[in-house]
């Protein structure tokens, strides 16, 4: 009988691990979360950071839905360099270019996460009670993992946790997708739980 390896464990959805865990009689099921959706935000962008899902939300209908990656501290931010996505209700900025990198072997310059939709993390009342930090936002893959979105293997970008602090999808053509939705509609709030 082989012994499974904790590193052998990633990648694998938390509720299929958590159920199989279950089954097993090894973890009790998790309690219930409370989850807000759609119909009570009615426009704005709704990310699920338990579940790694993102939804656009208009008229207080899901339009889209994304799976993304978040920071690798996990949530609640509180400190700038912690490394954790921010949870809250946050004013959303009007999507830019992401700023660029320094790529010697690319034939054109590069942008480091496409585009970038900012997040207005902290709040004033988050600084008041000390949180910090700066440059949280939606954004696309990592600039040099945007051939996988192209071949159609973008979600790979998302299985792992790995940004610091900020929401990623996987692929150029999601973030412009959501960018455009965003600029359109003028969406101005995003929630993050």
């Amino acid at each position: 009988m082989s012994i499974l390896k904790f590193s052998q464990l990633r990648g694998i959805p938390t509720t299929l691990f958590l159920t199989l865990l279950t089954l097993a009689g090894c973890a009790s099921a998790p309690a219930q979360r409370q989850t807000t959706t759609c119909s009570v935000l009615k426009d704005a962008i709704l990310i699920d950071t338990f579940y790694h899902r993102m939804w656009l939300c208009e008229a207080g209908q899901q339009l889209a839905e994304y799976r993304v990656a978040i920071g690798d501290g996990g949530v609640p931010k509180r400190n700038k360099d912690d490394d954790k996505t921010p949870i809250g209700l946050y004013p959303l900025g009007d999507p830019r270019v992401s700023e660029g990198v320094d790529c010697p072997l690319c034939w054109t310059p590069t942008k480091k996460f496409h585009k970038f939709i900012p997040v207005g993390y902290p709040t004033p009342e988050q600084r008041a009670k000390g949180f910090d930090g700066y440059n949280i936002g939606i954004h696309g893959p990592w600039y040099g993992t945007n051939l996988l979105g192209k071949v159609g293997l973008g979600r790979i970008t998302t299985i792992n946790d790995w940004t610091q602090g900020c929401i990623a999808v996987g692929s150029n053509d999601e973030i412009d997708s959501i960018a455009d939705w965003v600029q359109q509609k003028r969406i101005s709030k995003v929630f993050i739980q």
